[in-house]
């Protein structure tokens, strides 16, 4: 708080008339504080609950009981030094300004939602516009196109018309469904073959092409293009398309849907010449321990040996090498000779076989 020397020296009309820069921490301070001189006419500002209330001395008035609650006066206190937070506390013109406030606020808030809904309403309006627009630009787009596709028609002579499938196993040529008066089958008029058949004496697949030459063809064979169109697999008993067979597949002898080449044919002979069955017989020895040998010429696997009446069958592929329990497949090289010991089965009858399966290379 200031003096009274502070006072006297200060700018004595802002300092007590404005209230913008302090206020008197009450009524008594202030009263006790503030020289009758300066009294008169002046306002002061008391710190009172928080807020800064107005009182001043009216006229010529100069005693503490003259100092009274003075007529609201809109005051703004932006740094008060007793700890102001607001506006001047001045009767009810505080109120009314905060109400003002809200007032434009809830008009602000207002307006900007009615013109949110303004926008969406037009935006909805023409996207509605366009859509329908679009709309109604297809469906007279369709119906141009449709009607300049029929006049087009009906201009057309002996020209290619497609005019769809054709069931061949009717026995006749179609008689309807052409882009004559009616439907009656012109010059161009074209089917495709949904269903085989013979029509005329002529065997009709699936897929074939019929045009007709003339004008109401009837069921005249020559009155009829025909263009062969049989993409389906051929079989034994259906006409069509057929893949070559690689060498492999033809050797395999495991597809019968392609077709063989001479020289696959060829290919395929030689490699069956490579297959071999031999049958030795073995006889006499001793009940244990017989061996046999077998000479191989050619590379290969041995891919079966089928024993009879021998028992405890061993192998080896050289006479230096050591005998394995026998089992197949057994790869050969060339110049090798198989070495078979065994028992025989029946010791009363020494006699037995050895029947082997193979191919060379």
């Amino acid at each position: 708080m200031l003096s009274i020397d502070t006072l006297a020296n200060s700018d004595i009309t802002r300092w007590y008339y404005d209230g913008d820069a302090e206020a008197w921490p009450d009524l008594a301070t202030a009263k006790s504080t503030i020289p009758t001189a300066v009294r008169p006419g002046k306002t002061i500002g008391i710190f009172t609950s928080g807020s800064i209330v107005e009182y001043w001395w009216p006229t010529s008035a100069v005693s503490d009981t003259d100092l009274v609650f003075k007529t609201p006066v809109i005051i703004s206190d932006a740094t008060p030094t007793h700890g102001s937070s607001g506006l001047v506390q001045s009767g009810g013109t505080a109120d009314a300004i905060a109400a003002e406030a809200t007032a434009r606020s809830n008009a602000d808030t207002a307006e900007a939602t009615a013109r949110t809904n303004a926008d969406t309403a037009e935006a909805t309006a023409r996207s509605n516009a366009d859509s329908a627009e679009a709309t109604a630009r297809a469906n007279g787009d369709a119906a141009t196109l449709t009607s300049a596709q029929a006049y087009a028609d009906s201009l057309l002579v002996s020209v290619y018309k497609d005019c769809g499938n054709w069931n061949a196993s009717t026995g006749t040529f179609p008689t309807s469904g052409g882009t004559g008066p009616g439907g009656n089958v012109k010059a161009g008029n074209a089917w495709e073959c949904s269903t085989a058949g013979t029509v005329a004496g002529e065997a009709f697949d699936v897929g074939d092409i019929i045009r007709a030459l003339v004008d109401a063809p009837g069921q005249t064979l020559a009155n009829w293009a025909r263009s062969e169109h049989n993409t389906q697999q051929a079989t034994q008993t259906t006409r069509g398309t057929v893949k070559l067979a690689t060498q492999a597949t033809a050797i395999a002898a495991t597809d019968d849907l392609t077709a063989l080449t001479p020289l696959q044919g060829l290919a395929l002979i030689l490699d069956q010449k490579k297959n071999y069955f031999r049958n030795v017989s073995v006889s006499r020895g001793t009940p244990y321990g017989n061996e046999t040998i077998m000479y191989y010429p050619n590379a290969g696997n041995i891919t079966s040996i089928v024993l009879s009446n021998l028992t405890n069958a061993f192998y080896k592929t050289s006479a230096a090498g050591t005998y394995a329990t026998l089992a197949t497949p057994i790869a050969i090289t060339s110049g090798t000779s198989l070495y078979i010991k065994f028992d025989y089965t029946d010791i009363n009858n020494l006699n037995g076989s050895i029947a082997i399966t193979g191919k060379d290379n």
